[in-house]
């Protein structure tokens, strides 16, 4: 395949770890979380389970879209979600309420940035080295995931949870 290829992938490899930050967020702070907002495990259970649920949805939507619209363009909107949702989590989230109607829209910015990307990495990559490419991409997303994870706690354990949102919003923004 084109070498142009391969270094297209890498910034896409690159911004699928950035924009992958905020996926986290709030996992990586739970901990706290539970105490200040005073959570219950249901209630801790069910923020993270608005993400997964606006992940799906928009997994579906922007898939659909992609047929029909330039995936380029949904994937950047998808970007601008991301980066906004997580930043609103980090002005307002306080409670059970805010922090679970926000986390859905993020889980919703991840989905929409997934299927479009597929799409992409899809039709950039002959069948020779697509799921090399594939793989690449999704390792990079779960690398993003990872590191969400990691960072959201060591920034909730050492500074605060406020500093964790922030960081990760920041980080998207990059991505």
């Amino acid at each position: 395949m084109k070498k142009n290829n391969w270094d297209w992938l890498k910034l896409i490899a690159v911004g699928r770890i950035l924009s992958a930050v905020p996926f986290f967020m709030y996992v990586g702070s739970i901990q706290q979380l539970i105490v200040l907002w005073k959570l219950s495990a249901t209630e801790a259970g069910l923020i993270q389970t608005s993400l997964v649920t606006g992940f799906a949805i928009a997994l579906f939507i922007s898939s659909y879209c992609s047929d029909f619209y330039n995936p380029n363009r949904i994937l950047f909107i998808y970007l601008i979600i991301n980066f906004l949702s997580s930043f609103i989590f980090y002005l307002i989230a306080k409670d059970f309420w805010t922090a679970s109607f926000i986390n859905f829209f993020i889980g919703f910015a991840q989905g929409g940035i997934y299927g479009p990307t597929i799409l992409l990495v899809s039709e950039k990559f002959k069948s020779k080295n697509k799921g090399t490419a594939m793989g690449i991409m999704l390792g990079s997303q779960s690398l993003g995931y990872g590191i969400s994870l990691t960072l959201s706690y060591i920034i909730t354990t050492n500074y605060a949870y406020k500093i964790s949102f922030l960081t990760a919003s920041l980080i998207s923004f990059v991505g």
